[in-house]
């Protein structure tokens, strides 16, 4: 799996990525996917990452779950499963959350979700392609989730869902194809958008950053971040008079200015 960051990320920033599922009851992950070893929670402690950077991590479950690639330090929480080909992801597809909070099942900020499950029903209501769980469809179990209500479907969530046969965006195998330049809102846009995205049911894609042949060519950040350059918006003088009698050289107040971009300025006289 590779994430790419649209901003930058200081060290020691903590990241989760998990596939338990979001339960639309309870306002948080489902307890069906918690107690389900077949899920799991990884809790990221960066280093520092230019914007655009695209990682790569690899998880390997089983009785002793493994997550590589992630630079800084990892623990892993779940993905505990004894027989390693539920682990971490079950046959009838999945989904996956970056978000942040104190612990694996706390939620403070939802980032990012995806999801690809392949029936086109859950608990006999149909799930049309390109949605989360229809809201009413019960709780979530391993391989599906609900949509949190902080999170926009298709800027910061995408479903990849439904057997492709059956009108669907499905595939065991999905790489992102769109822009890589642009700003950040451009980006993400792109990202949300199925059309952007190759799926293979039997074909596994290049996705090793800067490797020969990859969806990701290049040297990181291989994504390019574009920041506009917004107009300040203010200026200030904390005061504009002054007594007469004060000594020579006295200040009379400090000039500032407000500016999203920049916090260096230069004044001019005229």
């Amino acid at each position: 799996m590779t994430i790419v960051n649209l901003a930058p990320i200081r060290a020691n920033t903590v990241i989760r990525i998990t596939d338990y599922g979001y339960d639309e009851t309870t306002g948080t992950f489902g307890t069906t996917s918690v107690s389900n070893t077949s899920e799991g929670s990884i809790t990221w402690t960066t280093t520092a990452l230019a914007a655009g950077t695209v990682t790569k991590l690899t998880i390997s479950g089983g009785a002793t779950p493994l997550v590589t690639g992630l630079p800084g330090t990892v623990a892993v929480t779940g993905c505990s499963n004894a027989n390693a080909t539920n682990c971490p992801v079950p046959a009838g597809g999945d989904n996956w959350f970056i978000f942040q909070g104190n612990s694996p099942t706390s939620i403070n900020n939802f980032i990012f979700a995806w999801t690809n499950t392949f029936s086109a029903t859950f608990n006999a209501i149909n799930q049309p392609a390109g949605q989360f769980n229809v809201p009413g469809s019960g709780a979530p179990n391993n391989n599906n989730s609900y949509l949190p209500p902080s999170l926009t479907l298709g800027l910061t969530a995408i479903a990849l869902n439904r057997d492709p046969s059956n009108g669907g965006y499905h595939g065991d195998n999905n790489v992102y194809t769109g822009i890589s330049s642009g700003t950040k809102v451009q980006i993400i846009s792109g990202i949300g958008n199925v059309s952007n995205w190759t799926t293979s049911e039997t074909t596994a894609f290049n996705i090793t950053p800067g490797a020969i042949g990859s969806s990701f060519p290049g040297t990181n950040p291989i994504f390019s971040i574009s920041v506009p350059n917004n107009a300040p918006t203010d200026i200030t003088l904390s005061a504009s008079s002054i007594n007469e009698n004060v000594a020579a050289n006295s200040t009379i107040g400090t000039l500032s200015s407000t500016d999203v971009d920049s916090s260096s300025f230069t004044y001019t006289l005229v």
